[in-house]
């Protein structure tokens, strides 16, 4: 439902041109809801398995506030860097900044840090059963693969804050990061997206 929410308000927004003012630690905390709450739904299902049947809630609860607090961090070092710049002030940003996110996008989706980035968001990590150290440990694992998912799915986020919150870019992204997740032809959709951020960033500056 929280998933849902998102994309709800994600398309409000959207549709109402209110995500052409600027950045706001809203507009990216909604975008992380949206389309990295998906990923992450198999973890959630192992933290839940491997606790007590009582706490399995309590569990969930630990790991995403430990997801979430990876997206608040990138959130307010983006918001701060785009208050800083002013490059995104008056919309999406700038041609040459698109193009310039576009194309950097791209190359990380073929780049080796990325491969390994993408394998180590299929890890998990032992949960103690019972007290503070469950929490803790749910916690941290909501931590760490909120760490991975960030590194993974870097240029596709970026294409979609350069893009000024676009809700097709959004969901081009999510369907792109869910297939890399679940896909036997991970490489395959890497690669796909790649020309697709390359022919966009082409785009950007041509128009």
């Amino acid at each position: 439902m929280l998933c849902a929410a998102a994309w709800s308000w994600l398309a409000v927004r959207w549709w109402n041109s209110h995500h052409t003012h600027g950045l706001s630690l809203l507009d990216w905390m909604l975008m992380v809801a949206g389309m990295m709450l998906p990923l992450v739904f198999d973890h959630l299902r192992v933290a839940a398995a491997r606790s007590l049947w009582p706490r399995r809630h309590r569990a969930m609860v630990a790991f995403l506030c430990g997801y979430a607090g990876v997206s608040l961090l990138v959130g307010l070092a983006l918001s701060s860097l785009v208050t800083v710049t002013g490059i995104m002030a008056h919309g999406g940003g700038p041609p040459w900044a698109v193009a310039a996110a576009l194309g950097l996008a791209a190359a990380w989706q073929l780049s080796p840090l990325k491969r390994r980035a993408l394998s180590a968001c299929h890890r998990t990590v032992p949960l103690a059963p019972r007290g503070w150290r469950a929490d803790r440990d749910c916690v941290w694992y909501g931590w760490t693969i909120g760490r991975t998912c960030f590194v993974s799915c870097a240029g596709l986020m970026l294409a979609c804050v350069v893009a000024g919150h676009s809700l097709p870019a959004m969901l081009a992204a999510t369907a792109v990061a869910r297939a890399e997740r679940v896909s036997v032809r991970a490489d395959a959709w890497r690669t796909c997206a790649a020309l697709a951020l390359m022919a966009g960033a082409q785009l950007a500056v041509i128009v």
